[in-house]
C-alpha cells in the first residue's frame, strides 16, 4: 500500500501537467490575494435613501485575509479537482489501472491510494493559499489584530472546507469510475454547483438545504450546531460516493 501511494506521488510530481496546474493556482491566488489586499473596503450607512455617513476603508491585514480566504476556498477545490483529473482520470480513460492490477496491486489499494494522494494535495493546496495570503497581507497591511475566539473559528473552518473538499473530491472520483470521462467531471462540477444551490433558493427555510450547498464562512463557525450539520452532510456526502467509487471499481470488468 505505501509502495502504491509513493508511486502514486512520484507520477504526479513528475507531471508537467501537475505543476502547470500549480503554477496557475499559485497565479490565480497571487492575483487575488493582491487584489483584496491592495483594496480598500468601507461601507456607507444610510437613512430615508440618503448617504448620512461613511465608515473609514478597511484595510486587509494579514489576519483579515485569513478569515476572508478560509471561508473562500473555491479556487482550491477546482484545481485540486484537476490533480483528481490527472491523477485518477487519466488511468482511467487510458486504461492504465490494468497495468497496476497486473503487476499484483488490488482494486481496493489502487483506490485508497488515489483517494489518499488526492487529500494530501488539496491539504498542501489549503496550506499554499493560506500562507500566501497570509504573508502577501501581513507584508502590506501588517498582521493586524485578532478577536477574542479567532483561532478557535478560524481552524474549525479550515477543517470543515477540507471536508468539503474531499466531498467534492468523491463525487467527481464517483463519476470518473462510472465514465472514465474527464470531460464529465468539469460538466458535473459547474452543473452540480449550480443545482446544490437551488434547493436553497426554493426552500430557505428548510436548514439543511444550506448546507448542501457544501460552502463554509468563517462567520459559521460561532455556531456549533451549523459546524455540526455542515460536516454532517460533506462526511455523509463523502462516504456515499467514495463507497460507491469503490463498489463501481471492484465489480468493473477488465
Amino acid at each position: 500500500m505505501i509502495q502504491t501511494i509513493r508511486a502514486d506521488f512520484y507520477r504526479l510530481f513528475h507531471s508537467k501537467g501537475f505543476w502547470i496546474t500549480e503554477f496557475v493556482l499559485l497565479a490565480n491566488i497571487l492575483i487575488g490575494v493582491l487584489y483584496k489586499v491592495t483594496s480598500r473596503f468601507g461601507t456607507s450607512i444610510e437613512t430615508d435613501g440618503h448617504n448620512v455617513a461613511l465608515q473609514a476603508p478597511v484595510k486587509m491585514t494579514g489576519i483579515k485575509a485569513l478569515a476572508h480566504f478560509s471561508g473562500n476556498s473555491d479556487n482550491v477545490i477546482f484545481f485540486t479537482l484537476i490533480v483528481v483529473c490527472l491523477l485518477l482520470g487519466v488511468d482511467l480513460s487510458r486504461k492504465l489501472y490494468k497495468n497496476s492490477l497486473a503487476h499484483g496491486i488490488s482494486r481496493t489499494e489502487f483506490f485508497l491510494s488515489k483517494t489518499l494522494v488526492s487529500f494530501v494535495v488539496a491539504i498542501f493546496q489549503f496550506i499554499l493559499l493560506l500562507g500566501l495570503s497570509f504573508i502577501i497581507a501581513s507584508s502590506i497591511n501588517g498582521i493586524g489584530t485578532a478577536p477574542a475566539g479567532f483561532f478557535g473559528q478560524f481552524f474549525i473552518t479550515i477543517l470543515v472546507q477540507l471536508m468539503i473538499t474531499i466531498a467534492w473530491i468523491s463525487i467527481v472520483s464517483f463519476v470518473l469510475y462510472i465514465s472514465h470521462s474527464i470531460a464529465a467531471v468539469f460538466v458535473t462540477y459547474f452543473i452540480g454547483s449550480a443545482l446544490l444551490a437551488f434547493p436553497v433558493l426554493l426552500y430557505p427555510h428548510i436548514e439543511l438545504y444550506r448546507y448542501l450547498t457544501l460552502r463554509f464562512g468563517i462567520e459559521m463557525a460561532t455556531d456549533p450546531a451549523v459546524v455540526l450539520q455542515a460536516s454532517l452532510v460533506a462526511i455523509g456526502i463523502a462516504v456515499f460516493f467514495l463507497g460507491n467509487s469503490l463498489l463501481i471499481f471492484k465489480k468493473k470488468d477488465l
